[in-house]
């Protein structure tokens, strides 16, 4: 699941954006991808939403992957300060993030090596 957050994420915004990731995620999603490249003001109220999405507070769902936090001054800086850049999965470009995220795909049938030849039992009597 990719949800792209914009604006602020402040005491106003953060119950309303919890609201929405626990609706969103109820389906149990494996992913959760916050991508943080449009907030453009990230107050302690915004980290309380990252923080019970990264633990699965509220009901939200899902393993949480940010996006639009590297070089985005106001977003890297208060996570930064509080010493919480290391807790979270970071990805620096969306593309290469949910290219790891998709399930690999089962091999085409024609390309799946032949199976061997078929086993005999060598625990019944010839005959």
């Amino acid at each position: 699941m990719l949800v792209e957050i914009l604006g602020e994420l402040d005491v106003r915004t953060a119950p309303q954006a919890k609201a929405f990731l626990t609706q969103v995620t109820a389906t149990a999603p494996r992913h959760l991808v916050l991508d943080l490249t449009g907030v453009r003001f990230l107050a302690s109220a915004g980290i309380a939403v990252l923080i019970a999405a990264q633990s699965g507070q509220d009901g939200i769902n899902g393993r949480l992957h940010l996006l639009g936090v590297s070089g985005n001054h106001p977003v890297e800086r208060p996570l930064a300060l509080v010493g919480l850049l290391d807790r979270f999965d970071i990805a620096l470009d969306r593309e290469a993030l949910l290219a790891t995220l998709r399930p690999v795909e089962a091999p085409h049938p024609a390309r799946q090596p032949t199976p061997p030849a078929a086993w005999k039992r060598l625990d019944q009597p010839k005959g």
